[in-house]
């Protein structure tokens, strides 16, 4: 959260890790909380400090910090009635282990772009454990690679730096414009409105797309549903396409894929599959959009010719299955279910 420079939460106060759905509002209200009592609109989302402290808080209270065994699972067995897990410290057994591991710790990395970090390279993973924001204010050239909606958000925000010209940013995505993978996923998935509020947008401002609803350009796609007031996806995209336009994000963009990574004394040399780009440093904001989860069953009846998609396959086109007499999705959360 820090790394991405986020000031406010964005979910709710009702999203915290105490039993009672209230208790992050009393604890605002506490000699400890009211030094850093805030909440913005809409739906009173807390300062991540605020939130923070909140944390500390229960945690203390009811000891968890004693539950904690400082340590990484390395491998699992099973004896007798018992789960024994190896760590790099000690030996834990259980009668059943939850699961509750998310992506934090496995940004993607390209083969390449690891290969550099390894060797010293000047190249970094907005979800690296490591990764300093303010470092990157003083970069002279920076190369984003991804051009997805967390992309395009850095690049936006890198050229309104002080002191940053937008000559010195670029983003490198082999798709024919910005955020092409996710309007084709959304699009795949049958999505109308977004799953988030208006809030999260592209652009610097908060309330950038409610104030963009309001404009003639964005009036005639201007539909919010509840809960958070999440806007229409054809709204989401005209704004999207407005704040690309607006601050030249698509004069950045440079259509290529990154094949390999070399360094120099000053830069770091991008081969792609067109030009050669330098840059002093490297943000990699590659998502999972172009790495949809094949099991190996699956892989083996699509190689073998059945009639078997992945929606976020590239040249996945759901008109394709409109007119099938039976089809099972296979899978149950929430893009299935917009299936």
């Amino acid at each position: 959260t820090a790394s991405c420079g986020m000031a406010f939460l964005r979910s709710p106060a009702t999203h915290n890790i105490d039993r009672p759905i209230l208790s992050l509002y009393r604890f605002a209200k506490t000699r400890q909380g009211q030094p850093h009592a805030a909440f913005i609109p809409p739906y009173n989302r807390p300062s991540l400090k605020l939130f923070q402290r909140h944390c500390r808080h229960v945690i203390s209270a009811n000891h968890l910090d004693r539950l904690h065994v400082r340590g990484r699972a390395h491998t699992i067995r099973k004896d007798g009635q018992s789960l024994v897990v190896e760590t790099d410290g000690p030996t834990l057994k259980a009668r059943r282990i939850l699961l509750a591991i998310g992506m934090s710790e496995q940004p993607c990395w390209p083969h390449w772009a690891r290969y550099l970090k390894y060797n010293g390279g000047r190249i970094a993973h907005i979800f690296d454990p490591d990764f300093k924001r303010d470092q990157w204010r003083q970069a002279r050239r920076t190369l984003v690679i991804g051009g997805g909606i967390h992309g395009t958000y850095l690049a936006n925000l890198l050229t309104h730096l002080p002191g940053r010209l937008s000559e010195r940013v670029r983003i490198l995505d082999p798709q024919p414009e910005l955020l092409h993978v996710w309007s084709h996923n959304t699009a795949s998935c049958g999505m109308a409105f977004l799953r988030s509020p208006a809030t999260h947008n592209i652009d610097r401002p908060i309330l950038s797309l409610y104030r963009f609803a309001k404009t003639r350009q964005g009036r005639a796609h201007a539909a919010f549903i509840p809960p958070y007031n999440r806007p229409s996806r054809e709204l989401f995209q005209q704004h999207c396409r407005h704040v690309i336009t607006a601050n030249h994000l698509d004069r950045l963009h440079v259509r290529a894929r990154a094949q390999a990574i070399r360094q120099d004394d000053r830069f770091l040399i991008v081969e792609t599959d067109g030009p050669t780009l330098k840059a002093r440093r490297i943000l990699l904001a590659i998502g999972m959009g172009e790495q949809p989860c094949w099991p190996r069953w699956a892989q083996q009846l699509k190689e073998a010719g059945a009639r078997i998609a992945h929606i976020f396959d590239p040249d996945f086109k759901r008109d394709h299955y409109g007119q099938a007499r039976r089809t099972l999705v296979i899978g149950g959360g929430l893009t299935a279910v917009q299936t």
